[in-house]
């Protein structure tokens, strides 16, 4: 076996043949011995490029009729050959070189087995007496990577670069210092583009990954290098849409052999074994080799790391340590008046804003569809966060100057407990080979349960009104603690908790709180919450739904759409178009479940999704072109979202709109509202009127009373805020309906007008509410509720908080 001096590229397959007259590789890490060339050779190779024989050797290959394995000189397998006719041939997967993504320090496990022979000693110490041979029986130890050795790497990866692509180097960036090239400011990461951005990303798959079975930190080596090895084949690059594996060696990966890290394995024994030795031993799964393909494995009884291919996963084991933990049943014979349900595994990747996987779900859901109400569960009924809420939290915690937190709660439908006898059946995959028949009696909710997430929601509840909590009256989700001048605001939707306070020390201890009590995960500050991105900074707040608006336009095709500025045309008509041709009813009704997801963040399309919401049952070609405009106006603004200013005051307002009969088919009006906390936009509708009005003062003040319904809540609710408010100002653009309201003699009027519109001029007379007139082209309610052109429309959009993120200040 031959070692060239220089490798254009690795290819995938190495042929093994008898007939050839010198095997050659650029890979000296299979050789099991090496020496120099005694003699200076020259090798030709097919396209008239030349190399020189540094060092030839012996590579150790087992040979069998079916195939061949090749061992290094520790005699662990590195390859695996398979015979196909006369030929070996050598099919594996290209190891990605870590320093085309990131330079990792690698880990020698020997350095390691013999600082801890030596006592410990220091590591230059160590490799110094091993290089000057000072003492006998040490073997000869490779020192671990430091940074003063990144430019001999970068050196090798030039050249390969320099062979194997078209172009040539045109930039090197990284921190401040080696070589003076072009630095970045220190502590400034933004500067130094895509190596700090990626490192990032693979610090936080490697945490999560590391704090999902509680993986001892010793081992974040591991993490990082599966990190780096799963990003290369799962993330795509932007505008290309392929992954780093597939850019580098020209195929798709494979990840059908990815694991859980850390998950709990276990590796058949080699050698000779006695008659009742057990096969095999029990391992924690670390990762994937750089040259072989197989796994690393920390053997449990000698604590040592080895590569193997022979070895079985046990994935699902922690979600059944939950049960045990949590206490959540009980193992019984079948009862035979119960009805017993049966299991079902769910296997789910958990992603965080920029579509990494944060963690990856195992969850046994019980199959609730088969429960009897009034047998098996009686109220399901459990309060979860408005999206109202959530923004009225987030513009009151930027206007006071502090930061909202995250925790998610790990199993948190296994702390509810339930009142009624439910039985489930055993696992699949993990049944009692002794009591096959036997079933699980449940003390505490299971996922799949109709009565689990209430359960769960009584269990919050009651813990935090024990340690002193008060509970919102209109807003069951929302939880105060008072502590002196300070206040704890904790807002939750299911497992998903967010919370914060102007004294930070609150936060720590409430954090600290939770973990005691739940199995918690702390997300660090707010930033991705029931799918809105959440940018907090020091001048303000910033919400948008970016990743999933490039989601949704590359699921239906649109990502290369030609962009328009206004999402409905000024001179648009809304009819059923009965003459038009019809089309699929699954797509359209999926495009406009899709839209309505991003109401959340963008209400510009809020009447677009209003008008063209009410065609789900016969949609015609018309319609959906009219949605695909507004895919069309979402890729011309696609990072538009909701600034939060700092600047904002501490004030409530509404504005209320209509256009009169503007329905074609009914002619009802639709009504436009919107609110704001200070400068901050906090809640907004489009909605079609219940009636037909006779008048355009009538179809107003029937939107002024939706106006001061949501007003009302709101005031309810930021009285837990330590905020009161008396006549919050409602502007409206019709004099006639704000006499209306402030005028009860107007009886012919009014008279057939349904009464529950009528509160508005109670709260009136009562001073919750004032009524003032504003000018039409300053109605910002004026954008939900009839088409405008596209300068009126970028104006009003403007006004409501709707911008790019250049725009932030």
């Amino acid at each position: 076996m031959s070692y060239k001096a220089l490798v254009a590229r690795k290819e995938n397959v190495w042929i093994v043949d008898s007939g050839y007259s010198r095997h050659m590789t650029g890979d000296k890490n299979w050789f099991s011995s090496l020496k120099k060339a005694s003699k200076t050779e020259s090798i030709i190779f097919g396209d008239a490029s030349t190399s020189v024989v540094l060092a030839t050797g012996l590579v150790k290959v087992h040979c069998k009729k079916t195939g061949s394995k090749v061992f290094d000189s520790c005699g662990d397998s590195v390859l695996i050959i398979s015979r196909y006719g006369r030929v070996f041939k050598a099919d594996f997967e290209n190891p990605v070189s870590p320093v085309i993504t990131c330079l990792a320090a690698k880990f020698d496990k020997d350095v390691m087995f013999w600082h801890r022979r030596l006592g410990h000693v220091g590591f230059d110490h160590l490799t110094r007496l091993s290089g000057l041979d000072l003492v006998r029986g040490l073997p000869k130890l490779k020192k671990n990577i430091d940074l003063d050795e990144a430019f001999q790497h970068f050196r090798g990866l030039f050249l390969r670069l320099d062979l194997e692509f078209p172009g040539s180097l045109k930039r090197i960036r990284s921190d401040n210092g080696g070589l003076e090239h072009e630095f970045s400011s220190p502590r400034v990461p933004q500067q130094n583009g895509v190596v700090e951005r990626k490192y990032r990303v693979l610090v936080e798959m490697a945490r999560m990954m590391l704090d999902e079975y509680k993986t001892p930190k010793k081992f974040w080596a591991e993490a990082i290098n599966t990190a780096c090895y799963i990003s290369n084949r799962v993330f795509l690059r932007s505008k290309l849409g392929k992954t780093s594996y597939e850019l580098r060696f020209g195929r798709q990966p494979k990840v059908s052999h990815l694991r859980v890290l850390s998950c709990k394995c276990f590796v058949l024994k080699s050698g000779n074994l006695d008659k009742f030795e057990a096969r095999s031993t029990d391992g924690l799964f670390l990762g994937y080799p750089a040259h072989s393909r197989g796994y690393r494995v920390l053997i449990l009884e000698t604590n040592k790391i080895i590569e193997t291919c022979e070895v079985s996963f046990d994935e699902a084991s922690p979600e059944l340590e939950n049960f045990e933990r949590n206490k959540v049943w009980t193992f019984v014979e079948p009862p035979s008046e119960h009805n017993i349900f049966g299991t079902k595994w769910v296997f789910k990747n958990k992603q965080n804003e920029d579509g990494l996987i944060v963690r990856n779900k195992t969850r046994l859901v019980a199959q609730g569809f088969t429960q009897v109400e009034g047998l098996d569960f009686d109220e399901t009924f459990a309060h979860v966060a408005r999206v109202e809420a959530i923004r009225l939290l987030l513009a009151f915690a930027i206007s006071k100057g502090f930061k909202l937190y995250q925790m998610d709660v790990k199993s948190d439908f296994l702390n509810g407990f339930i009142q009624e006898e439910v039985y489930v059946k055993q696992p699949p995959g993990f049944e009692n080979p002794e009591f096959p028949n036997h079933v699980f009696k449940l003390s505490k909710a299971l996922y799949g349960l109709k009565q689990a997430p209430r359960a769960w929601y009584d269990r919050f509840k009651n813990f935090l009104l024990a340690k002193g909590f008060s509970m919102g009256k209109v807003d069951k989700t929302l939880f105060v603690l008072k502590h002196g001048d300070n206040q704890l605001f904790v807002q939750i939707y299911v497992d998903d908790i967010i919370f914060g306070c102007s004294t930070h020390a609150l936060v720590v201890e409430f954090a600290e709180t939770m973990r005691r009590e739940f199995e918690m995960s702390m997300m660090g500050e707010l930033s991705y919450f029931l799918g809105l991105q959440i940018k907090q900074t020091p001048q303000g707040t910033f919400v948008h739904q970016m990743k999933y608006t490039k989601d949704l336009l590359r699921r239906f095709k649109m990502e290369n759409c030609k962009p328009i500025s206004t999402p409905i045309g000024f001179t648009a008509v809304l009819d059923p178009d009965e003459d038009g041709e019809a089309v699929d009813q699954k797509e359209y009704r999926s495009m406009i479940g899709s839209l309505l997801y991003l109401i959340a963040s963008r209400l510009d399309i809020q009447l677009a999704m209003c008008l063209y919401t009410r065609f789900p049952a016969s949609p015609r070609a018309s319609h959906r072109q009219a949605i695909k405009r507004i895919m069309r106006y979402l890729n011309h603004t696609l990072e538009f979202g909701i600034w939060y200013s700092t600047s904002s005051s501490i004030c409530l307002s509404g504005y209320s709109d209509t256009d009169f009969g503007g329905c074609r088919i009914d002619r009802k009006s639709t009504s436009g509202i919107c609110h704001f906390l200070g400068t901050s936009l906090i809640a907004w509708s489009s909605r079609k009127q219940s009636s037909v009005a006779q008048s355009t003062s009538e179809s107003e003040y029937v939107a002024a009373a939706s106006c001061c319904s949501q007003i009302l809540w709101l005031l309810s609710t930021l009285k837990y805020y330590s905020l009161t408010f008396e006549k919050v100002p409602l502007f409206c653009d019709n004099t006639s309906a704000i006499n209306i309201a402030k005028n009860p003699v107007q009886h012919s009027r009014t008279k057939h007008i349904n009464i529950c519109f009528h509160f508005l001029r109670d709260h009136v007379e009562k001073g919750d509410v004032e009524l003032q007139f504003l000018d039409k082209m300053l109605q910002l309610a004026d954008i939900f509720n009839k088409p405008l052109d596209s300068n009126h429309f970028a104006f009003l959009r403007g006004e409501l908080g709707i911008i790019h993120p250049f725009g932030m200040v």
